[in-house]
């Protein structure tokens, strides 16, 4: 079974403030404009895969793989978006970050609504470019935008 070696936070440091600056400079793109779709794209790895985790239509999840088509209907779901209170905190591997933050904007899902969630994230580098993004956030709020009545519990 492999066995990834444990670091220090103090070893490693540059490669630790560049990937964070990395994971940073993702919390700046607008997933409203194809112009900074590209550059998501071209932050992942051709191999890169990222994971919504939302399960709001059942128990599966929605994974893009590869760098082709990442996030090409961004753009038309998204019609602004801003991610707010982030916060970024680094783990015991230099290639590992996790984020939280607050996301809101107007999306177009199922019809255009304004939309606002708390997300967790988890980052995954690997040579500069993200090998794993893992996205999760509150699923009963997704739904009640979505226009279903969700129990208060």
């Amino acid at each position: 079974m492999y066995q990834p070696k444990r670091f220090r936070f103090e070893t490693f440091e540059e490669l630790r403030k560049k990937n964070k600056s990395i994971v940073a400079s993702w919390f700046d793109l607008d997933p409203s404009s194809s112009v900074d779709v590209e550059k998501m794209q071209l932050m992942f790895h051709p191999y890169g895969r990222k994971e919504l985790r939302y399960q709001l239509d059942g128990p599966k999840e929605f994974v893009l793989d590869g760098l082709k088509n990442h996030h090409l209907s961004l753009p038309e779901s998204y019609l602004s978006w801003q991610w707010e209170k982030v916060k970024i905190t680094g783990t015991q591997f230099p290639n590992v970050f996790w984020a939280f933050s607050s996301g809101s904007g107007v999306i177009s899902v199922p019809e255009e609504t304004e939309y606002s969630n708390d997300f967790l994230h988890l980052f995954v580098l690997e040579d500069d470019k993200f090998r794993l993004v893992r996205e999760w956030s509150d699923s009963a709020r997704a739904l009640a935008a979505r226009g279903f009545d969700v129990p208060y519990v």
